[in-house]
């Protein structure tokens, strides 16, 4: 697929070409960021916008071609760039030099209004003129370093993410409370700021007509981050309880292998069953049979597996730390548990288990909190507004600017 030709369709219409930046784009085998661009990009071409996606991904067959391969992916153009591979010590300039080309020649064909930024990885270079850049803070290598938890990438990835956070002036956070952590943790103030919930398709994430009696789902990567562990031992404690019920995984092994997760599961680990990581649609028709979503997280940034299950109507066991209470309504939408303590996880999942009527009233909670805070179409308006009063700020300083070059005197 080659770039269309330059057109203005400032002047036809009054759409934007707006970039998200993700290395993690569907079906890269990944975590939230990725499966969030798709569906935030895919609602902003049905809102009439040009959306693109540029990131970089191993082993990506061009065929001798120009050094990507392109797909079309319901209206969103896909590009993905292969990996430089070039000195090693110096991949890190490589990797953005080149992702930075692209966006020139992208932008040569078909005017950018608006990059958005991951945090993850500090890819954010040098910026192009005319463009303007938006931040998404969503999870960096740093904020698992800050969490105490393990992380093996170079040091300087994580000088790239400080560089990134503090030359990027536009953030969009995912929740209230990251972009509070990373305020503090940066030593930033963002010039402007707004919070965009990662979206759900409600029309995909729906309640189904039935459920399964006692399944308890989990899905997401299995890192110690996301309290899977806690979970497994909770399992050994909840299962005996509830003769009936069985723990289902659905995720790929990230930091923690199968086995790691069942040799924590004291005695249950024939009645906890792992699913692979699948596509959207595949996984909202199994969460959605599900009685119990339980997703014990230590640390999250928004908390996707939630607001999915939720959206469902799927009752969640969620966590008190991070954005937990931000995301989860305790006692509304859900039960939260203190990810540290096997037994409390255990308490909130039978609970829910045993009490039907309480099931089905947070079920219900939750499904009108995803259409109401977490839908395509709340995060698609609220990011178009913001992009637009960053556009908007970008020309009143360019236009500034110029009227001070101007001025008598202004070049001596």
């Amino acid at each position: 697929m080659t770039p269309p030709r330059r057109r203005n369709f400032r002047r036809e219409c009054n759409s934007m070409h707006v970039v998200f930046v993700c290395h993690e784009y569907p079906p890269a085998l990944c975590g939230g960021i990725g499966p969030a661009v798709a569906t935030l990009g895919r609602g902003m071409v049905r809102a009439g916008h040009r959306v693109s996606v540029v990131g970089m991904y191993p082993d990506v067959a061009t065929d001798g071609g120009p050094g990507f391969a392109a797909e079309l992916d319901e209206g969103v153009r896909v590009y993905r760039l292969a990996v430089p591979g070039r000195m090693p010590g110096l991949n890190w300039y490589w990797f953005r030099r080149t992702l930075r080309a692209h966006l020139v020649r992208l932008h040569a064909n078909d005017p950018i209004d608006v990059v958005e930024w991951p945090d993850f990885l500090g890819t954010f270079w040098r910026p192009i003129d005319g463009v303007v850049d938006v931040l998404k803070v969503h999870g960096t290598a740093l904020s698992n370093r800050r969490h105490g938890l393990r992380q093996r990438l170079p040091s300087t990835t994580f000088a790239l993410e400080m560089r990134t956070l503090r030359k990027i002036r536009n953030w969009i956070g995912v929740s209230e409370w990251f972009n509070a952590e990373w305020r503090e943790a940066a030593s930033v103030t963002p010039e402007r700021e707004v919070v965009v919930y990662n979206p759900v398709h409600t029309a995909i994430f729906r309640p189904a007509p039935d459920r399964e009696k006692g399944l308890v789902f989990y899905s997401g990567a299995f890192r110690a981050r996301k309290g899977v562990m806690a979970l497994a031992r909770a399992a050994g404690i909840f299962l005996p309880q509830v003769p009936h019920a069985r723990l289902v995984l659905m995720g790929f092994e990230a930091d923690l292998t199968k086995q790691d997760i069942l040799d924590q599961a004291s005695g249950v680990a024939d009645r906890i069953e792992f699913l692979p990581f699948m596509e959207q649609r595949q996984m909202a028709e199994l969460m959605a049979k599900a009685e119990v979503f339980a997703m014990p997280s230590f640390y999250e940034s928004c908390g996707n597996g939630w607001v999915e299950a939720m959206s469902c109507g799927v009752p969640v066991v969620g966590s008190t730390l991070s954005c937990g209470p931000e995301i989860v309504a305790d006692g509304v939408s859900g039960l939260l548990a203190d990810p540290a303590r096997p037994e409390d996880i255990a308490e909130k999942i039978v609970r829910l288990l045993s009490d039907a009527a309480l099931a089905g009233q947070m079920g219900a909670a939750g499904r009108e909190r995803a259409l109401k805070r977490f839908s395509v179409e709340v995060a698609v308006a609220r990011s178009d507004s913001f992009y637009r009063a960053c556009i908007e700020a970008s020309r009143a300083e360019r236009g500034g600017d110029r009227r001070r070059a101007e001025e008598p005197g202004a070049g001596t």
